[in-house]
């Protein structure tokens, strides 16, 4: 918890979906401003439980993550995404860039 509250100090949003009284969806999101992206919503964390995959909460979850962004006026949503989820979120729409996730220890540069 104490690493989502440090998140929230940089805007970091995170909100649940709900199935029956059960969580069943969360992301994890927050709105960012870059010189390539312009005004944009970035979903940091989208997860579905195991068990409700395939039944379109993630779907759902990304419908109203862009409602979000269209409230205030932002017109695109980002997240990176790993290989194994890329067929989801091609079916959804989103266009997959040719840019990778990539990391280093800050130690070794």
């Amino acid at each position: 918890m104490q690493q989502v509250r440090a998140q929230q100090a940089d805007g970091y949003r995170l909100i649940g979906g709900f199935a029956d009284g059960r969580l069943v969806a969360l992301a994890g999101f927050r709105f960012g401003l870059t010189l390539s992206r312009g005004a944009h919503l970035f979903v940091d964390d989208l997860v579905t439980a195991p068990a409700e995959q395939g039944k379109g909460f993630g779907t759902a979850m990304l419908q109203h993550l862009a409602g979000l962004a269209r409230k205030k006026d932002v017109t695109q949503v980002w997240l990176d995404s790993r290989d194994t989820a890329r067929t989801f979120y091609e079916k959804v729409g989103f266009k997959v860039h040719t840019s990778m996730p990539c990391c280093i220890d800050a130690e070794r540069l």
